[in-house]
């Protein structure tokens, strides 16, 4: 599972450590329940070892949070100007969508997804990753409880792309 980038993955750690500490629980009692060794939970505290959601899910439910950490990594690690709609869609009763282009990001396979991510080339592989599993936990507002009429417009060329090769003298420019 993906990396969680470094200022994020500092706060959240310090925020497991804090809930984990508060419960009373050894690092050895936190890690059979998060699915981890004790080494592995102080490598993760003690910043020797990168913070995976992998680990992020285990230590909610270990802390039996209901997926606060999950959602948190979600939430901040969304651009501020998206955190919005990220509420309106969740709680929306009826999404109505249009894409000429492109399908939706609540309609992305994970492949199609990370085609879309790689597209910008200021993207690390870990922020790909974050952000491909970001856009794939978005899509259980479908599957849940009381789910939102979704009504999605897209044009024929988003679902049947006509890709075809430059021409053998075209120049391509990239940094």
């Amino acid at each position: 599972m993906a990396d969680v980038p470094s200022p994020l993955a500092a706060f959240i750690v310090g925020e497991i450590r804090r809930a984990r500490g508060g419960a009373g629980m050894t690092q050895e009692t936190f890690g059979r329940g998060a699915g981890f060794s004790a080494s592995h939970v102080s490598a993760v505290e003690g910043g020797t070892r990168a913070l995976t959601m992998d680990f992020i899910k285990g230590a909610d439910r270990a802390l039996r949070t209901g997926g606060l950490f999950e959602r948190l990594v979600a939430s901040v690690g969304a651009p501020s100007w998206f955190l919005p709609w990220l509420d309106a869609e969740r709680a929306a009763r009826q999404l109505r969508l249009f894409e000429p282009l492109l399908v939706p990001g609540l309609l992305q396979t994970e492949n199609y997804a990370r085609v879309v991510m790689r597209l910008n080339d200021l993207m690390s592989a870990t922020e790909v990753d974050q952000q491909v599993s970001a856009r794939m936990d978005r899509q259980s507002i479908l599957t849940g409880e009381n789910p939102p009429q979704l009504v999605a417009v897209l044009d024929e060329s988003a679902l049947r792309p006509q890709v075809t090769a430059p021409p053998a003298d075209a120049v391509m420019w990239r940094r």
